[in-house]
């Protein structure tokens, strides 16, 4: 009202204002009323917080970020990963020829499906960790009378990280600046359940914000970039705490990666390794995103076997970073 112009000019920029709120308004209450609850949920969120980014929309350069998640002995790590996370720890006893009355109570009073089909992948995984088969049955030996066994085994099965971080990189520089700057990532919550078992603890990769591909490779020797998988992120730049309680990520086979793009394209990994994308997965002000491919529980309770090609290996980030 006190600005330059015509009193016509106010009353233009109000109207215009309101018919901007009325289309809004309106379309609200039509999702609200058909009965499209995400789609209300997200659009009520948007207009509530501009951080929030809705289900398939691209944001502009100046609102993102670069980081990269960077895995140490791909290959190895995304067998034992998938493998912890698919089977449950009373079907791998079985695997292993360890059966007692307690578990077969429990498979038939707890409705545990049995994965004779998938004995293979136990096999291929404790083949090659040979360390991990022993600690696995002699920790089966010495605690078989304790109930709580499957939910709690001791971090002591798996090396706390992969390797040897320090034999990495080129200099000590890199070392202390990469030690300083990363945020490993674990293939459960901190919240210890039977979903989650017992690797709370074990740092499978690391994410690197702020950072590029490039960047990372360059600190990392040569011969030893071979063994290093990378994906890069350019996300939203909103996200600076990176904590289990709003953040995990998700890795999808790459036949995948053009929905992915699609859903959620300010997520999604510009790149690919070992056959996988990968893809941040943020808990939008209580709006979680989620994706049947990560769903753990759903794979490990369905009747019919799971197929390795639709399963999604989740990671998480530590509660408290």
């Amino acid at each position: 009202v006190s600005g330059p112009g015509s009193p016509n000019n106010v009353v233009k920029t109000l109207n215009w204002r309101l018919g901007q709120a009325r289309i809004l308004l309106n379309h609200l209450a039509i999702l609200h009323r058909d009965g499209h609850d995400a789609a209300y949920q997200e659009l009520l969120l948007a207009l509530n917080d501009k951080r929030f980014v809705i289900t398939g929309e691209v944001l502009p350069l100046d609102k993102r970020m670069n980081g990269v998640l960077l895995m140490y002995e791909p290959k190895r790590v995304l067998d034992i990963t998938r493998w912890i996370q698919l089977i449950n720890p009373l079907v791998m006893d079985n695997h292993l020829g360890n059966p007692d009355l307690s578990e077969q109570w429990q498979f038939k009073g707890g409705h545990l499906i049995d994965r004779p089909s998938l004995k293979w992948l136990t096999d291929r995984v404790l083949g090659a960790n040979p360390r991990l088969r022993k600690c696995f049955n002699d920790f089966y030996a010495s605690a078989r009378d304790n109930f709580y066994r499957h939910n709690f085994f001791p971090s002591s099965l798996f090396d706390e990280r992969v390797g040897d971080f320090d034999k990495w990189f080129v200099s000590d520089e890199d070392k202390w600046k990469m030690r300083n700057q990363v945020t490993w990532v674990r293939p459960a919550p901190d919240e210890r359940s039977r979903d989650c078992d017992f690797l709370c603890n074990w740092g499978v990769a690391c994410f690197i914000p702020d950072a590029t591909q490039a960047e990372v490779l360059s600190r990392i020797k040569r011969e030893l970039q071979d063994q290093v998988a990378t994906w890069q992120f350019n996300y939203p730049s909103h996200i600076t705490h990176l904590s289990g309680y709003s953040l995990s990520i998700g890795l999808f086979p790459e036949k995948e990666k053009g929905r992915f793009e699609k859903k959620w394209p300010a997520y999604t990994s510009g790149s690919l390794s070992n056959g996988l994308g990968a893809v941040m997965l943020e808990n939008r002000n209580n709006l979680p995103m989620d994706d049947p491919m990560f769903n753990t529980k759903e794979f490990r309770q369905s009747s019919e076997d799971p197929d390795l090609e639709k399963f999604g290996i989740r990671l998480h980030f530590p509660m408290y970073s």
